[in-house]
């Protein structure tokens, strides 16, 4: 329920979802917010006469709160300015800033541990496996509490370090969707052990022929096809690795109609492990730029992944993992039917086609200096007889020269 308030009959408590003028004219960055001290009452008084109340949202025990409806005015707010703000839904509350702070340092450290590893095994030492092991656990354990803040991380992209930010990148994927089909803790950690060292058998192969950017010559393409083999038998050697995560190792190439490498292996002589690993590395290094390839978009890679199904790809986990990250994957280029662009930034649990996204462009293709954010599954769209806001197409990657990556930095602050 939504009620007008003069700013001296606010108090603490109470929850601000709307001002009397559009949020893109005042110095508050989100719409939607709990009023905590008298400094923030004081800041809304410099600035408005008047604010709107979510009673259901607000904390204080305000019989005043009770018994209002305000009708929503949004198709007016769209004729006085560019843009509407609306509900982000508390998107930076505290225990999301502190998740992103653990976020940022575990997916550094785990980037780091895997570049340091390649360099190692490259210079013919010894894989630290419970280093490895040690990151996925501290992974998986933030994977469990919040993968928002891990999975904005994958879209910190760099084609020259392409195979370990794949590697990073495929591991928290799949940690998320493993936490979506509800695998346990053990079983996430050793979806993740896998899913992290799937590619080591990389490191021995040359840059030369990894970043080559024309066709590999027949040798090439059997030496890059040996990766997977070539990661099982160095792996194969130490002593406390799960024989589920060399198995992911060793045939996250193959494909359920036999036509896969190593071994041609197919249907059930290949591990739902596995499976859920192909997915995602195939799904990663579609919509990833390559030094020899421009990226998909992200509807396009789950378009391509769903016609792997059910010949290559487990149509049933393919289904569930669309499901998971939603039509619109965070770090999407997306066209508003107002005019607007912007990258998607948070996916909601209930409601995967409304997203919130992270405005950069306005009407005229113009950038925004401070990113606004829209979430588009707000009930104040429901409860709107107006105009709605909503996503008409994804656009490609790069359109207009976004650069996800720089928007994700900035929206992170890393």
């Amino acid at each position: 329920m939504k009620i007008k308030k003069n700013i001296n009959e606010l108090s603490l408590g109470m929850y601000v979802c709307d001002l009397d003028r559009p949020w893109i004219e005042s110095s508050f960055l989100f719409q939607g917010f709990e009023i905590h001290t008298e400094a923030e009452i004081q800041k809304l008084s410099n600035e408005c006469k008047f604010v709107y109340v979510d009673t259901e949202k607000s904390s204080a025990h305000d019989k005043s709160l009770q018994g209002h409806i305000t009708k929503n005015n949004i198709s007016q707010a769209l004729e006085f300015v560019d843009t509407v703000i609306l509900n982000v839904n508390d998107m930076y509350d505290d225990t999301f800033s502190e998740d992103l702070e653990k976020a940022k340092i575990l997916h550094n450290s785990t980037q780091d541990y895997i570049e340091q590893a390649f360099t190692v095994l490259r210079n013919g030492g010894e894989l630290d496996v419970d280093k490895a092991k040690e990151a996925v656990g501290d992974l998986v354990e933030q994977v469990m509490q919040n993968p928002d803040a891990l999975v904005w991380l994958t879209q910190l992209k760099e084609k020259d370090k392409y195979t370990a930010v794949h590697s990073v990148n495929v591991c928290i994927l799949s940690l998320t969707f493993g936490r979506e089909l509800k695998l346990t803790e053990a079983e996430l950690n050793i979806l993740g052990l896998g899913a992290l060292l799937f590619d080591i058998g990389k490191s021995r192969i040359t840059d030369e022929i990894l970043k080559k950017t024309d066709s590999l010559n027949q040798n090439e393409l059997l030496l890059m096809k040996a990766h997977s083999y070539l990661g099982y038998a160095m792996l194969e050697e130490s002593k406390n690795i799960p024989k589920e995560v060399l198995d992911i190792v060793l045939n996250h190439h193959e494909r359920l109609n036999g036509m896969g490498y190593p071994n041609c292996r197919k249907g059930s002589e290949i591990s739902r492990y596995t499976r859920i690993v192909s997915i995602v590395d195939t799904f990663d290094a579609m919509i990833s730029d390559r030094c020899y390839k421009d990226a998909f978009q992200p509807q396009h890679a789950l378009n391509e992944l769903y016609n792997m199904a059910p010949y290559e790809l487990d149509q049933d986990l393919i289904e569930a993992f669309i499901k998971c990250i939603g039509i619109y994957p965070v770090g999407s280029i997306v066209e508003l039917n107002t005019g607007h662009t912007g990258v998607v930034v948070k996916l909601s649990e209930m409601h995967k086609l409304k997203p919130v996204v992270g405005l950069v462009l306005n009407r005229k293709h113009e950038p925004y200096e401070v990113i606004r954010f829209l979430n588009l599954s707000s009930a104040i769209w429901q409860k709107s007889s107006g105009d709605k806001v909503e996503i008409t197409k994804i656009l490609e990657p790069h359109a207009y020269n976004i650069d996800v990556r720089e928007v994700i930095k900035k929206i992170v602050d890393i």
